[in-house]
C-alpha cells in the first residue's frame, strides 16, 4: 500500500519482539467469543473509540478507505 505512493511505513506488529510475544499468547485469547484479533482490541479499547475497536473486519481496501484510491489508479 505505502509503496504505490511512494511513502514508507512502519510496521510495528512485524518487530521481532511483538512476534516473539504473539506466539506465547493462548490461541484462545487470540479468537475468544467468536471475536478475532480479541486480545488485541481488548489491549486498545480504553485509547481508541469503541466503534474503531469493536468493529466487524473489512476488506483491506474497505477497511483502510483505499478502495476509491486503487480504482483511480487503474484508469
Amino acid at each position: 500500500m505505502t509503496m504505490a505512493f511512494g511513502l514508507e511505513a512502519r510496521v510495528p506488529f512485524l518487530d521481532l519482539s511483538m512476534v516473539r510475544l504473539a506466539f506465547r499468547i493462548p490461541s484462545n485469547l487470540k479468537l475468544l467469543q467468536g471475536t478475532e484479533k480479541w486480545i488485541l482490541r481488548h489491549a486498545f479499547e480504553h485509547d481508541l473509540p469503541e466503534s474503531l475497536v469493536w468493529r466487524r473486519k473489512e476488506k483491506f481496501a474497505r477497511g483502510c478507505n483505499s478502495a476509491e484510491t486503487f480504482q483511480q489508479r487503474a484508469e
